[in-house]
């Protein structure tokens, strides 16, 4: 009689350890579903960003471009706008390829290879563009003062004078010129932050979990 009972004991504690054992696995399981979920919904707000970082970087650099011919390219970067938009598009298809369809697959591996990547190399051209602009734009805060001759506003510069072809009028460099240069350098430094950070958690999902062994 005693056995019998040490046995049904038996079968109800593996029993009870079993149950433990999956709801431990669902438990876990939702708690990683519910990351994912929160995951991509900042990627998905990073990506966004991104792309209206790059149409807002792309209309300026080629806004200063038109307001004078003598404004460098480093200077009006639109070049940094259009990369930047790419990797917002890489982004995207990132985003959609993290879905259980396409889980684990080529194309999964591919987006998440070209938005890494993609972002890697913008973060390092935005921080560029972003010093030079700011550069710029601070230079023209430091105007001793400015004089139009011919549609050419010739600037004074403590050590050296500085000239703006094709223009209507000095006013421009000092105010709209000035104004979208520092603007311009603000959005860069953004983009190279929101790059850097797309970048960053997409390490961390891949390997945030990674486990060498015991120590």
């Amino acid at each position: 009689m005693s056995n019998r009972i040490n046995y049904e004991n038996l079968i109800i504690g593996q029993v009870d350890q079993t149950t433990k054992i999956e709801g431990n696995n669902i438990h876990n399981f939702n708690k990683t579903r519910s990351c994912q979920t929160k995951w991509c919904k900042i990627e998905f707000l990073l990506v966004a960003m991104q792309f209206a970082l790059a149409v807002g970087l792309i209309a300026i650099g080629l806004f200063l471009q038109t307001v004078s011919s003598s404004i460098l390219l480093r200077d009006a970067s639109y070049w940094t706008g259009i990369p930047l938009l790419l990797a917002s598009l890489c982004g995207i298809f990132y985003c959609i390829t993290e879905t259980a369809k396409f889980k684990h697959t080529v194309k999964s591996c591919l987006a998440k290879f070209l938005s890494t990547s993609t972002s890697f190399l913008c973060s390092l051209a935005t921080i560029v563009a972003s010093v030079y602009s700011g550069l710029h734009g601070g230079r023209i805060a430091k105007y001793k003062g400015c004089v139009l001759i011919k549609n050419t506003c010739i600037c004074n510069y403590p050590q050296n004078s500085y000239e703006y072809e094709n223009v209507t009028g000095c006013d421009v460099i000092i105010t709209s010129v000035k104004d979208y240069l520092i603007l311009e350098s603000a959005l860069n430094a953004l983009a190279s932050c929101v790059c850097l950070w797309i970048c960053g958690l997409i390490w961390k999902r891949r390997y945030g979990n990674f486990n060498s062994g015991p120590i």
